[in-house]
């Protein structure tokens, strides 16, 4: 895994000029997406304070700055004059949807042996976040809208956008994806530090399923899966 050649369309050899915006959009999403996170849920302030509505203090806010965040990378995609395809949209398909459903799975393996490594070090547990659940029917919707803009605009930008980008200026393939993991990984800073860990080897596993696909599909497709299972274990208890 020396290089990653996994551009998904090749680019006109011709070198053009950087636009502006392109050095701003990555600026954000490795440092300014965490301060965000850090920002908007600091210390326990959020936990102690009571919430009259969490479909409008919390997720419609969430939900406004992830497509925000996705428009952005649409803004700047066009700017650079590349296609999507070239940042993972392609391939939108059922071996994909079937991938994506089976990463989920193992990934939480995983993800629980990385936790009870974690907790041996007595970083775990995570901040209580429970106060965040939805309760109602409405909040529920609410909550699975969140996920679905959560998946695609997160996936777009750590997956499809950063890696691709990064790839063409650093020529070390685990720096990138350790950047592009960490960057998502400080995104949830409202979770703690193991919240932090957990996430951010969550990223890795993503960027991999990213790299190996060459496709965004069950990247997206995973991490709705992952974001909105709290809805549906709501419903079957």
């Amino acid at each position: 895994m020396e290089n990653l050649n996994y551009q998904l369309e090749p680019l006109t050899e011709e070198k053009k000029p950087i636009p502006k915006i392109t050095y701003f959009t990555v600026s954000f999403l490795l440092l300014g997406w965490p301060l965000i996170s850090l920002l908007m849920m600091s210390g326990d302030s959020a936990q102690n304070h009571s919430f009259k509505s969490l479909s409008y203090q919390i997720y419609l806010p969430t939900i406004i700055t992830e497509w925000l965040l996705f428009f952005l990378i649409l803004l700047t995609v066009k700017k650079e004059r590349i296609s999507l395809t070239q940042i993972g949209f392609r391939q939108f398909n059922l071996k994909n949807l079937l991938i994506g459903f089976g990463f989920v799975i193992l990934s939480n393996i995983i993800l629980v042996g990385v936790a009870f490594v974690v907790k041996s070090f007595g970083i775990l547990p995570q901040k209580d976040i429970s106060f965040l659940l939805p309760k109602s029917i409405s909040e529920r919707l609410f909550w699975i809208f969140m996920s679905a803009s959560a998946a695609l605009s997160e996936e777009t930008c750590f997956r499809g956008y950063l890696l691709t980008k990064l790839n063409l200026w650093i020529r070390n393939s685990w720096l990138i994806v350790i950047l592009s993991s960490l960057s998502f990984g400080m995104g949830h800073l409202y979770q703690g530090l193991g919240g932090v860990i957990l996430t951010s080897v969550y990223g890795l596993f993503f960027a991999m399923l990213f790299l190996w696909r060459r496709s965004l599909t069950p990247c997206i497709f995973a991490h709705f899966i992952q974001d909105s299972s709290v809805v549906w274990l709501q419903w079957q208890m």
